[in-house]
């Protein structure tokens, strides 16, 4: 079970999982029980994140006293382990590029039942690379995601959606100025 920046949490759901992560389950007011003994419980938090970045990766005790800040140190006892998030690196970044846009072009084509190909040359990496070294890498994935739809599955779409006839294939490219083109020629998927 995954509580996402779990500093945003309600104080009530604190106490819920304390008894969760104390007894491994969850008693409501009916005496209904719910077993947690076969989860994993998995918290990440932004909080004091300017704190924490700086300290090396074996710093628990310093991090859980940071953390105290914002949570109960009997909530922040229950956990077997605290790790600190590191920045994505460049070549993480380009595996999620990657697997983004051929996530989302696959999801165009079927939504339109059209064959879509990016061509994948020199200028498509530099884009691509364009792209990854201008985000800040602090700012994960969901930057990515955000610019990746911007500047091309928002383009894509947009010329998916104006089409007058009635090919069943389109292959798009990249010039060197790096915007989304339509080759108005056939290419071989071999």
């Amino acid at each position: 079970i995954l509580f996402d920046e779990i500093e945003k949490a309600h104080y009530k759901i604190f106490d819920l999982l304390l008894q969760v992560l104390d007894e491994g389950r969850l008693t409501d007011h009916k005496g209904n029980i719910v077993s947690f003994k076969e989860c994993f419980v998995i918290c990440t938090t932004n909080a004091h994140y300017t704190e924490i970045e700086h300290l090396g990766d074996n710093a628990r005790s310093k991090m859980i006293e940071i953390l105290c800040n914002t949570f109960r140190k009997e909530f922040l006892a229950r956990f077997d382990d605290v790790l600190k998030y590191n920045h994505l690196s460049n070549e993480t970044m380009e595996k999620i590029f990657d697997k983004k846009v051929d996530t989302e072009i696959l999801e165009v084509s079927k939504t339109a039942n059209l064959e879509i190909i990016v061509i994948e040359d020199e200028n498509y990496f530099k884009k691509k690379s364009d792209i990854i070294n201008f985000l800040d890498n602090s700012l994960g994935a969901r930057e990515l995601q955000r610019i990746i739809t911007k500047d091309i599955i928002s383009e894509i779409i947009n010329y998916v959606a104006e089409m007058d006839d009635s090919r069943e294939k389109v292959v798009f490219y990249f010039d060197t100025e790096g915007k989304l083109k339509v080759s108005n020629q056939e290419v071989d998927n071999d």
